[in-house]
């Protein structure tokens, strides 16, 4: 009768949606599957930029720590060797998370390369002996600033510190631009951080000289710490977040471990914090000791 065609058709159209959700589930697994594996290996691209061998010296140690909140972080990190009497290192931290800021980062680690084939950011080609000359932080940052302008479609930018030791006269020549406090670990066991006021890379473009140059004169012993703003933006169960000072003083309190150690026991203390909920951003920490 009518009832029942009526009926069978009914329960025809709800097998054929049940069998469509099917399928389209099982393509929303496919393509979530194949996202999640692109993921893995965007990750593990990113993190082959980070330093995989620190630069060999009688002079100084280096250590660093690297903690994305994703799969995809925004911070980078690097240390390097420019000649026989400098080494470069730098932390910088892009806007945001997930793939935008994972791509300007892994833009930035290939732009910020000390290989002068690769980049002319850090080194020059001159046509006199011996044939490079060491770009200075101040116009490190300013040719940066030029080249990666404020997106004021996403809002993305940076912010950076980068430093030259020069290893014959142990001073670390920096800027910072938007970037959170330098700490600086002395080897009697005092410590501050080196406070500068600065706008991120790319806030005002069109000017020449924006970034300026600081030194801090390092003795043996003497360690200094630069860090991304996810630690000290860490917040415990009252909202209360770690701060630079509480940083500042952790780090000299365990001024006796080795360097290493250091930043792990720093990691350690953020997890503490936060009641092992981690800071919510990606933590990168990179440091140097001059040697005793």
């Amino acid at each position: 009768n009518d009832e029942l065609l009526a009926r069978l058709k009914v329960g025809r159209r709800i097998t054929d949606l049940e069998q469509d959700l099917a399928q389209r589930n099982r393509e929303l697994r496919k393509i979530n599957a194949r996202m999640h594996r692109d993921l893995k290996v965007a990750a593990k691209i990113q993190q082959s930029l980070l330093p995989s061998i620190l630069p060999e010296s009688d002079k100084v140690n280096f250590a660093w720590k690297y903690v994305p909140c994703d799969e995809l972080a925004g911070d980078t990190l690097n240390v390097f060797s420019l000649d026989e009497d400098y080494i470069g290192l730098y932390l910088l931290d892009v806007s945001g998370h997930g793939v935008s800021a994972a791509l300007l980062s892994v833009n930035l680690s290939r732009t910020l390369n000390p290989n002068i084939g690769l980049s002319n950011i850090l080194k020059e080609q001159t046509l006199t002996p011996p044939g490079y000359r060491l770009v200075s932080p101040g116009d490190v940052a300013d040719r940066l600033n030029r080249r990666f302008p404020l997106d004021t479609n996403t809002g993305q930018y940076f912010t950076l510190q980068y430093g030259q030791l020069n290893l014959k006269s142990n001073e670390f020549n920096f800027i910072s631009a938007g970037h959170p406090p330098i700490i600086h670990v002395r080897m009697d066991g005092s410590s501050e951080a080196i406070r500068i006021r600065s706008l991120p890379i790319g806030f005002m473009v069109g000017t020449d000289k924006i970034y300026h140059e600081h030194k801090i004169p390092l003795a043996p012993g003497d360690r200094i710490y630069l860090y991304s703003d996810g630690i000290i933006e860490a917040m415990n169960s009252e909202k209360e977040q770690f701060g630079v000072e509480r940083l500042r003083e952790n780090l000299a309190s365990v001024r006796s471990l080795p360097l290493s150690d250091t930043l792990d026991a720093i990691s350690k203390r953020i997890d503490q914090w936060t009641d092992g909920k981690g800071c919510g951003d990606d933590l990168s920490l990179l440091s140097l000791e001059i040697k005793k």
